[in-house]
């Protein structure tokens, strides 16, 4: 369905204000009229009191890219106390460890010696399951799961693996309990952090009281490879051993009693979930999925992010090409554009800056690529020819061309009233008429609005391009491309917004697997032009974003 409603917005309707700020313990709306407010939102700044907790094996941390830009882009922005539990003594000289430690000044160190806490063993386990009764094996076959899938082989080791790194992560928690008993007060956030994560970039975190933020990748649950706590939900998260050695009901684990079903999205909460949508969790074992049951039971609202870091591996080859940054916002942004007339295109916004960020990311930590030896591999070799396509003039001009196509189709559209996404593809509910679509955004919470912040936002896309391709600025000059965009408070508006727009999603308690794609069909949104005061569920306006709004919109935006 592609009709338009052009309704004029109420005069006396705005869009919803930040001034809300949540109290300390996080609740989900419980009827279908229940809407929560938007957070106060903060972004991080200096003088923070955070715990930064470093958990697991040394990796590549001694080396100067990977610990440099932790330094720099994590810990200093933000400031704290660092703690490190090491899974085994790394092979650091002393001369190393002394830099090392002279530059971080951890106020706890603690190195694995039980062998109960060390690596897993290579043979199955028989006691995966602890004390519980043994549930049985998931039909993985069944399921569609594919054979290169890590415990396909053996779906019982998932457990293993996860009871040993949160046995971990509950043993480094005590180290700051320690530490906060000693100085006599608690932290204000508690961050998990990987020793072998580069950060390419500062993060830019908008914070909210009582919830956990994670990296947008799911994996069909929660990504475990950071968080950020507010310290009323930091032991939550970081208890997440417990939900692997309790017992639920008929004796069974606690993390089996609702792992019962597909594959596809699920939804938790009766009274959002939309007519044919599937309620339970999905059936895949692994660390990520068990992680994501016991936030769920121990009522943790989760925030899932763009985290500008990457695994710098052993090989000496980090994870710039599987960054995913902004997915789902940039690809509801390409949805409303093409239902405003934007034309077709391979190039998906999603895509266009994932290049952007996958060059800041190669830029900044160079052991992404030994660039003066022969490929190894196939996959070492497509990987430098990706690279490569990155920093073509004609590229960046294409992109570029690309970027700003799409936010003057957006600008010039000027919706009278918001725009309104359904997310999530498994509901079976979509709207055939822009009055229906009212009627859903009020009773299904399954929509993003938009409004006059589209262009905003995209807006704020272009700026973030801009940002991680210094180069751009050069070849939109030399191109004569207009860039007449102020960016100064584009970072704060992208943050704020992905925020927003992920709280909706998450408040419904989603694993949506389709976090990972940029495919609409697959999240089977449909967009509609609706009145402004019919909507509940909105992205809000910034300050950044203000400059769009008003008889002055569609002359352009100011020159920075």
């Amino acid at each position: 369905p592609k009709r338009r409603d052009r309704r004029a917005r109420s005069p006396n309707t705005s869009h919803a204000a930040q001034g809300h700020r949540t109290t300390p313990t996080s609740t989900h709306a419980t009827t279908t009229g229940m809407m929560r407010g938007l957070p106060l939102l903060i972004t991080l700044a200096g003088a923070q009191d955070t715990a930064f907790v470093f958990v697991g094996h040394a990796r590549t941390f001694a080396e100067p890219a990977v610990h440099s830009t932790i330094k720099a882009n994590l810990i200093d922005p933000i400031g704290g106390d660092v703690f490190w539990y090491l899974s085994e003594k790394p092979g650091w000289d002393a001369a190393t460890e002394s830099v090392l430690r002279d530059l971080f000044q951890p106020v706890a160190v603690a190195v694995v010696t039980s062998s109960e806490e060390g690596e897993w063993h290579d043979e199955a386990s028989t006691r995966w399951h602890g004390n519980c009764s043994q549930p049985p094996l998931p039909d993985l076959d069944g399921l569609g799961v594919p054979p290169t899938f890590k415990f396909y082989k053996d779906p019982a080791r998932a457990v293993d693996v996860a009871r040993n790194v949160y046995a971990k992560w509950s043993r480094a928690w005590e180290m700051v309990l320690r530490e906060e008993a000693q100085r006599g007060k608690e932290y204000e956030w508690v961050a998990r952090c990987r020793f072998d994560a580069a950060w390419y970039a500062p993060l830019q975190l908008p914070t909210e009281i009582g919830v956990v933020y994670a990296p947008i990748q799911t994996w069909n649950a929660v990504n475990d490879q950071f968080a950020f706590c507010e310290r009323s939900v930091a032991q939550q998260y970081f208890s997440a051993s417990r939900i692997l050695d309790t017992c639920g009901h008929d004796n069974l684990p606690r993390w089996y009693s609702t792992i019962e079903h597909g594959m596809a999205p699920t939804c938790l909460n009766e009274h959002t979930c939309s007519p044919g949508s599937v309620r339970g969790d999905p059936v895949v074992w692994q660390p990520e999925t068990f992680l994501w049951r016991h936030l769920v039971l121990e009522n943790v609202t989760l925030r899932r992010r763009t985290i500008p870091a990457v695994i710098s591996r052993d090989d000496g080859l980090s994870r710039c090409t599987e960054l995913m940054p902004y997915v789902l916002l940039t690809t509801l942004l390409d949805i409303v554009a093409l239902e405003f007339g934007a034309s077709s295109s391979q190039k998906r916004t999603p895509r266009v800056l994932k290049t952007a960020h996958v060059a800041a990311c190669a830029s900044r930590v160079p052991m992404t690529i030994d660039v003066f030896s022969s490929p190894s591999s196939n996959e070492e070799r497509s990987r430098r020819e990706r690279l490569s396509a990155l920093v073509t003039t004609d590229n960046i001009r294409e992109e570029l061309t690309f970027l700003l196509e799409r936010f003057n189709r957006l600008r010039e559209a000027d919706p009278d009233g918001v725009v309104v996404a359904q997310i999530n593809g498994n509901t079976h509910a979509v709207p055939t008429s822009a009055d229906e679509a009212v009627a859903m955004s009020a009773t299904h919470a399954r929509f993003a609005v938009l409004g006059a912040e589209a262009a905003a936002t995209y807006a704020s896309i272009i700026c973030d391009y801009l940002q991680r391709w210094p180069r751009a600025r050069a070849v939109a000059h030399v191109e004569g491309l207009a860039l007449d965009v102020n960016c100064a408070a584009a970072p704060s508006h992208l943050q704020t917004t992905e925020a927003a727009l992920h709280a909706m999603l998450d408040d419904l308690r989603l694993t949506n697997p389709t976090y990972s794609t940029v495919s609409a069909d697959v999240l089977g949104w449909q967009v509609w032009a609706v009145s402004h005061a019919s909507t509940f569920r909105r992205l809000p306006e910034t300050p950044f974003s203000s400059t769009f709004r008003g008889s002055g919109r569609g002359d352009g935006v100011p020159v920075g």
